[in-house]
């Protein structure tokens, strides 16, 4: 399945109806979680033909958002009598959420499925996946949003042609991510990192992920200044665990906490600074957390004692501290932490009560040479007393005593 975040709620749409199982058919069904009521609702049945009674709906469409709708494009249909699937079709439509309905837009220029599509700069670009005969494709389609009646229109082609990829815009660009050669058992899954600028109709190769996968297309989620993939498969049927994070401005990959069990064709997201999967094959549980410990051949972190609430670790502009320090301590809304000169790259920060109750305030990059960050934490409305600010990256691990007035 695939799905979108909104105005802080993840939209889901389309996927396999278990319930016809052996026979594998799309879904009409559509969704939309609220997590600050951690709740799912239904919303309109997906429009795709051919539908009928209890048949219809789409899988392995492109999905993506201009912030207000959200656009579909390409996928598998159900075939003429809802007991089995058709491997591509044209049909583009807009859900709209404030009315919550759907609108056809201009077909793409041929049947298509297992591709991407992502919003950039007015335009939707619809990108690789694979033909009606399941071929591998490398085409790159855009609709200008502003001119529906130009149609589709070809831009420059991926270097790697591939299905089931994933990718993410990130600073004006379109990441285009792994994806595989073939599907089913003969699919040889990607490693390849492709960039595309507009500027210049190009792409780009930049660094291969660490580990070749696919059924990714909607678990590739920007976070900070890093590109996350979570899961997929590393060859057909073999899911994984791997959360890989790259960083444009480095063009290198680092490997986080992996999830907590193998995922793949699911829906990532993130949601008030949690990263979210939600579904993928065959499951309906959902997960979510903040991955930080990087897996590689580094020492494992290690703990610090505690450092005194009374902040008897005095510091000079960060060069005689040895931990993170909070200042002033007890505090009320702001949390303020002075970091030693020592400390670099990329930290999580969570308080936890004294009953071991957590709450995550997200991950900081942070600079060389003595950094102070401020977070404010008033909207988890904090009754006074004692917690632990626990502070982690992928080489340490420090905790500190938190008075909160």
């Amino acid at each position: 399945m695939h799905g979108e975040v909104v105005n802080g709620k993840l939209y889901i749409f389309g996927g396999y109806n278990i319930n016809k199982l052996p026979k594998y058919t799309p879904t009409t069904r559509a969704s939309v979680y609220d997590p600050a009521a951690n709740t799912w609702t239904w919303i309109a049945n997906l429009p795709h033909t051919p539908n009928g009674s209890g048949f219809g709906g789409i899988t392995h469409e492109g999905l993506t958002t201009d912030g207000t709708d959200i656009y579909l494009a390409g996928g598998y249909t159900s075939n003429l009598d809802g007991t089995g699937q058709i491997f591509g079709t044209k049909q583009v439509w807009r859900y709209n959420m404030a009315s919550n309905t759907y609108t056809f837009l201009p077909d793409l220029p041929e049947a298509l499925a297992a591709g991407q599509l992502k919003y950039l700069n007015g335009k939707i670009h619809y990108i690789g996946g694979a033909n009606l005969s399941r071929a591998d494709v490398a085409v790159h389609y855009a609709l200008d949003l502003n001119n529906l009646a130009a149609g589709w229109k070809a831009l420059a082609p991926l270097l790697n042609p591939r299905n089931h990829p994933g990718s993410a815009v990130y600073g004006g660009k379109i990441y285009f991510i792994g994806g595989s050669h073939y599907q089913d058992d003969a699919a040889i899954a990607q490693k390849t990192l492709e960039v595309y600028d507009e500027s210049t109709d190009t792409w780009t190769r930049l660094a291969d992920m660490p580990v070749e996968r696919d059924h990714i297309s909607s678990a590739v989620v920007v976070m900070g200044d890093r590109i996350l993939v979570l899961g997929g498969e590393t060859s057909h049927n073999v899911k994984s665990k791997l959360v890989s994070a790259y960083s444009p401005a480095t063009n290198t990959w680092t490997e986080l906490t992996p999830l907590p069990v193998t995922k793949a064709a699911g829906v990532a997201a993130v949601l008030n600074g949690n990263i979210h999967y939600t579904g993928g094959n065959f499951s309906k549980i959902n997960y979510k957390g903040i991955p930080s410990v990087v897996l590689s051949s580094q020492a494992p972190p290690t703990t610090t004692s505690l450092v005194s609430a009374s902040g008897e670790n005095t510091f000079n502009a960060g060069r005689n501290l040895k931990k993170p320090v909070i200042y002033p301590n007890p505090i009320q809304k702001q949390l303020n932490i002075r970091f030693p000169n020592t400390y670099k790259g990329h930290f999580s920060f969570t308080i936890a009560d004294q009953a071991g109750k957590t709450y995550n305030l997200g991950e900081v990059k942070i600079q060389p040479g003595g950094s102070n960050i401020n977070i404010d934490i008033s909207r988890f409305l904090l009754l006074p007393g004692v917690y632990f600010l626990r502070v982690k990256s992928y080489i340490r691990s420090d905790e500190m005593k938190l008075i909160i007035q």
